[in-house]
């Protein structure tokens, strides 16, 4: 709780009044909850104590609905027609409350679709070959949705053009490559990977036989056995890097 204490003339029954109406306004405080006399200053000058309420915590709940309400809208209308005040209509909640939880659209669409988009496990097979293979198997029911493809490329596309969503992009890569990152981690403690190596920079060679194929077929999501080629590519070119 924050009390601002005001000084002001009353005797003539507007001027204190008017003060602390005007100060209020600058302040913009919306949450008075009780203003009252507070006693008598030593010219005489009737001193008054006002209340205010504190920002509320941030409610769960309203940001598990922005997210969803994100995530879907960016299913429903791609990254180019996405907007804050669109998320808000389907989530019912307030705009200002939106940019409470999320500082920029940009973050908001990218973590919605992240909230939408099913997390990945981290398979431990014992060998890189299984792990991949394992890995391979969950990531392709995602990203052999068309509307997830498409939707890989128009972020990458923005991204390009928009600092923020290159930012925002960079951060959500980073989570979603985690498993990878593990995968070559455990096949270093293996020995199967030089543990010389930086684990990140071997686990995006391992994502880029995905990404091109996204890329050079968007509407075309991959059959098992290119599938199957693209974690034998990964395997074959991470073997140059054993010990």
């Amino acid at each position: 709780m924050t009390f601002v204490t005001f000084h002001g003339d009353c005797r003539d029954g507007t001027q204190g009044a008017g003060l602390i109406s005007v100060v209020v306004d600058r302040l913009r405080w919306s949450n008075v909850i009780h203003g009252g006399l507070g006693g008598m200053g030593g010219d005489g000058a009737i001193v008054l104590q006002w209340g205010f309420v504190m920002a509320r915590p941030l409610s769960e709940q309203a940001r598990s609905k922005i997210l969803n309400a994100a995530g879907h809208l960016l299913f429903d209308v791609g990254v180019f027609g996405f907007t804050v005040d669109a998320v808000a209509v389907r989530s019912g909640v307030a705009k200002s409350t939106i940019y409470r939880h999320f500082a920029t659209s940009e973050q908001l669409m990218l973590q919605g679709l992240d909230s939408v988009v099913e997390s990945f496990p981290t398979p431990n097979t014992g060998s890189l070959d299984g792990d991949l293979s394992a890995y391979c198997a969950i990531v392709s029911k995602v990203t052999c949705d068309p509307r997830v493809r498409v939707l890989m490329l128009e972020i990458v596309a923005a991204a390009a053009k928009s600092s923020e969503l290159a930012k925002a992009k960079s951060a959500l890569l980073a989570e979603r490559m985690g498993p990878v990152v593990t995968m070559v981690q455990l096949a270093m403690a293996r020995g199967e990977i030089d543990s010389a190596y930086d684990p990140t920079e071997l686990a995006e060679l391992v994502e880029a036989p995905f990404l091109a194929h996204i890329i050079l077929h968007p509407g075309e999501p991959p059959t098992q056995q290119e599938l199957d080629h693209m974690v034998a590519f990964a395997v074959a070119g991470l073997s140059a890097f054993r010990p």
